[in-house]
């Protein structure tokens, strides 16, 4: 059985490598910057097995790593996060 990581558990910490989510996206909305003029980018509302919430916004050069993602809405999916170590 594959351990998750809670949405509570999330704090900086360096020397967590990774983590490991099993989340319900409850909604998704396009996020556009008045600053850059660039967009659409995606927030996130999720949530896990606890109901502990947390938005996720992605942008930038991350797009790529969740594309499809935005098609998810209502259904639980996994996210799995591996951090460069220095």
């Amino acid at each position: 059985m594959t351990h998750y990581n809670r949405l509570s558990e999330v704090s900086y910490n360096e020397e967590i490598a990774s983590w490991r989510f099993r989340v319900k996206i409850h909604r998704i909305y396009p996020f556009y910057s008045y600053v850059t003029g660039s967009g659409p980018h995606w927030t996130y509302i999720l949530a896990d097995e606890d109901g502990t919430k947390m938005e996720m916004t992605i942008y930038g050069r991350y797009e790529d790593r969740f594309r499809g993602l935005e098609k998810q809405e209502g259904k639980w999916v996994e996210i799995f996060r591996i951090f460069r170590c220095k």
